[in-house]
């Protein structure tokens, strides 16, 4: 063997020892981050509850990627006309339908099982569904005498082709700390966006709710990821909830929303509930692509929660009619003018 050829194998063997301790380094911070992560992450749902006097109790159910208790922060200051307000806050770690039972109704003990009104937003509306869908949690949680579903989803068949191919990538990553680390970049994409508000939202509250919204921990995004795709409106049957919704149903949406095809879930939700929704679209005050634009613009879900001021919407009412919506060659529900 030559003087360079047991050099040349000395270097190699030096490089590789070094590539390989360089690479359990790695793996020995990933796992330490991994831990840390796990550690401070909570499997629990919650529920941020203000008790006020009045007849009726406020759920605000949030979306996907969504802070609740930034949201309820920010949210309260417009809602508290109502009374009290519940808010609900999403697992950080997977998705415990259990848990978010719980603390529901734990916030049902606090206000004393007063009627109450739902406010859902994006996938908050699927959660909704999934939840009422149940008898037995109906008939813990109580008198519910209006639902108002902001930009809900009804199922993934909703969502639109970028979206869709979002959450498969995502649901087939692993829940690790670079992956959380890659996740957080990829959202705080949000961040370089215009931000729309009307001016009774201070900017500060808008800028942060996406920035909060953007630090979402990747294992809470895939929670709720699976969640979407494991659910559909389609294949619940919501006659008794709608039956004793005493307020009824309104769809509240932007008029082209670039999310959530909302028409096609407006007319799954109507079939699923047998029940007339109004459709009600804010032109005035909300960006006509935006989606779930309740927080910015606060005045449309109050209305929408009072039934208030429907002469400043252009509302249409969606007739549930089963097997309709899949004998026409265009998907959406049929269209009524409102009364």
């Amino acid at each position: 063997m030559t003087h360079e050829t047991a050099k040349t194998k000395e270097i190699i063997s030096t490089v590789g020892a070094l590539g390989g301790a360089v690479l359990i380094a790695v793996a020995m911070a990933e796992a330490r981050a991994l831990v840390k992560d796990r550690r401070n992450g909570s499997h629990k749902a919650d529920v941020v509850s203000n008790i006020r006097p009045g007849e009726h109790a406020t759920f605000t159910v949030p979306g996907y990627h969504a802070d609740g208790r930034t949201l309820g922060k920010n949210l309260d200051r417009h809602f508290e006309q109502m009374g009290t307000t519940h808010f609900a806050i999403h697992p950080e770690r997977g998705f415990s339908l259990d848990s978010i039972r719980d603390e529901w109704l734990k916030a049902r003990d606090r206000d004393g099982h007063r009627p109450a009104r739902i406010y859902a937003l994006s996938m908050g509306g699927l959660l909704v569904a999934r939840m009422f869908s149940d008898p037995e949690f109906r008939q813990e949680f109580g008198e519910v005498d209006k639902v108002v579903l902001d930009s809900a989803l009804s199922g993934k068949e909703d969502l639109d082709i970028g979206t869709k191919l979002s959450m498969l990538f995502a649901a087939v990553l692993p829940v690790t700390h670079l992956t959380g680390q890659l996740y957080r970049v990829l959202s705080s994409g949000q961040l370089d966006k215009e931000i729309d508000h009307a001016p009774e939202v201070l900017r500060e509250e808008a800028i942060e709710r996406l920035r909060v919204s953007a630090d979402t921990r990747f294992s809470a995004g895939k929670g709720q990821i699976d969640f979407m795709r494991s659910n559909d409106v389609n294949a619940m049957d919501l006659r008794e909830f709608g039956q004793e919704v005493k307020d009824g149903f309104i769809y509240l949406a932007s008029t082209c929303d670039k999310v959530v095809n909302t028409r096609r879930s407006a007319g799954i939700y109507g079939e699923s509930l047998e029940q007339d929704i109004a459709y009600r679209i804010d032109t005035l005050r909300r960006d006509s692509t935006s989606h779930a634009g309740g927080p910015e613009r606060p005045q449309g879900p109050i209305d929408a929660l009072l039934d208030q001021n429907s002469s400043r919407y252009r509302t249409s009412t969606v007739r549930y009619m089963l097997n309709r919506m899949s004998q026409k060659d265009e998907a959406g529900p049929e269209w009524a003018p409102a009364a």
